[in-house]
């Protein structure tokens, strides 16, 4: 069981992932799915880790994307050194929109808006 689990929390980061590069290329479900040739349900259960995505199906994934299988995995720069992975922070939902939200406010409002997050934070 504890095999599964770790199989399954595997499966959440690469859709994770993918549904991260698909929102970096503006691209709808549909349309990877499309690319892919799987109906864009089959995408969503990828993206949220209910279904596990074969090889082949992934290396397809991958160049619809754009990127490498390796990017996909979370495993391309492992020998690089440590590196902080934002994927399990940013496959919560919203937080990708708050970040890019985030990105078009102007840099002289951005200390406000960290400071009313916090204060939310030590709230909660």
């Amino acid at each position: 069981m504890h095999r599964e689990e770790k199989i399954g929390a595997f499966d959440v980061k690469v859709g994770a992932r993918m549904r991260l590069r698909r929102r970096m290329l503006q691209l709808k479900q549909k349309s990877l799915a499309e690319l892919v040739g799987v109906s864009f349900q089959q995408i969503q259960k990828y993206e949220h880790g209910a279904n596990r995505v074969s090889a082949s199906r992934l290396v397809a994934i991958a160049h619809a994307l754009e990127t490498s299988v390796a990017w996909l995995l979370g495993e391309e720069g492992v020998d690089t050194g440590p590196v902080f992975d934002a994927t399990p922070l940013l496959a919560t939902p919203g937080a990708l929109q708050l970040l890019e939200s985030y990105n078009r406010i102007p840099a002289s409002r951005r200390t406000f808006v960290r400071t009313v997050c916090r204060g939310l934070e030590s709230a909660a």
